[in-house]
């Protein structure tokens, strides 16, 4: 069979891949249980057992709610960007993509998760490339508004953290940074250099996509929108776990913190952020004077939340019928049209 058959038939062309992906997941594995190992040696177990057997559920049930609801919204960003790239697909056929990818980024890379999306939304019609594009897209407006958000509380960590740091100065570099970003942006969309190579033309479909939704204030005002939603329900979880247990932590904290603990999670260096998040939010909260135990304790808690709602989304996943033609291996983020996947078949067209 060759690689083209075999990507035909849905099978992965090649071994290696698969070999250096369990490679990397179990090493994330194993970066995430040293972590965690590290942060939880140094607590007081009796402290924690005391406040779980005094934990109110209601908060909890609140907090699994409202990241669920946060999915939802999470899908009005992406329907936004789609329809911007001319292609429509029913809302909730997109919100069924959502909590499968972000079930299966539970477990595993996020890229998989978002590999996945892209798939499904290619299966309902949409062509691949934007299909990853959007994805792709979708995802760097979240992350933009994210750093945004963490740049907005720098000025009151740094001041815990140490009163003579120059805070403008790091304020400044951040936003130079965008800029330099949006000129990078400008030139790549039109580059003809880029268009001689095959990835090339990926990464310049990317950027004249990316550069549209610039040029259109009503659209990126929108997904921006929806996006700093998304953010503030994120640290609305830790204050609502925090909560549940009785940690006196203002929800004020948790807006300053949160989005610079969030940047740190979307590093791909452990699993689903496990204990990446926890020594950021201990660090964080420490600053406000919020014991570790209580720390670890809430970051625990929003951790359990996500993963409840990621079994969701796998229960969304085992009900669908056409779920066994779903090969998350044959296609990822960073794939090309010729590579990634078949032509979808004539009789799929894009929902309505």
């Amino acid at each position: 069979m060759t690689p083209s058959e075999a990507q035909r038939e849905g099978v992965p062309a090649s071994g290696g891949s698969n070999v250096k992906t369990r490679v990397l997941l179990a090493l994330k594995f194993v970066a995430s249980f040293v972590l965690m190992w590290v942060i939880l040696r140094h607590l007081d177990f009796d402290q924690l057992r005391r406040q779980i057997a005094a934990a109110s559920a209601l908060p909890l049930i609140g907090a699994v709610a409202l990241c669920a609801a946060s999915l939802w919204v999470v899908t009005l960003r992406w329907q936004i960007i789609l329809r911007h790239a001319g292609h429509e697909v029913r809302y909730l056929r997109l919100v069924n993509h959502v909590f499968v990818g972000y079930f299966l980024s539970q477990a595993m890379p996020s890229t998989v998760g978002d590999g996945v999306r892209a798939w499904l939304v290619y299966r309902d019609g949409v062509p691949l490339a934007p299909a990853i594009r959007s994805v792709f897209i979708e995802r760097l407006v979240g992350l933009g508004v994210l750093v945004l958000l963490a740049a907005a509380g720098f000025p009151w960590l740094l001041r815990e953290a140490a009163g003579n740091v120059n805070i403008w100065l790091i304020e400044g570099g951040i936003a130079v940074m965008f800029v330099i970003g949006v000129v990078v942006l400008w030139a790549m969309q039109r580059s003809v250099w880029l268009g001689r190579f095959r990835v090339g033309r990926e990464l310049v479909g990317l950027a004249a996509d990316l550069w549209s939704l610039l040029r259109h204030p009503g659209a990126l005002v929108l997904v921006c929108l929806v996006s700093l939603i998304v953010q503030v329900a994120g640290c609305a979880l830790i204050w609502l776990a925090a909560l549940s247990v009785g940690a006196d932590i203002p929800f004020v904290q948790t807006l300053i913190v949160m989005p610079g603990v969030m940047v740190l999670i979307g590093l791909p260096i452990s699993i689903a952020g496990w204990g990446v998040r926890e020594g950021a939010v201990v660090f964080g909260l420490g600053l406000f004077g919020v014991s570790a135990t209580d720390a670890v304790l809430v970051s625990v808690l929003f951790g359990l939340v996500t993963l409840v709602v990621g079994l969701i989304g796998g229960a969304v996943w085992l009900i669908q019928r056409d779920r066994i033609a779903l090969h998350p291996s044959s296609v990822g983020v960073d794939a090309t049209v010729e590579e990634a996947a078949p032509a979808p078949p004539p009789s799929q067209k894009s929902a309505t």
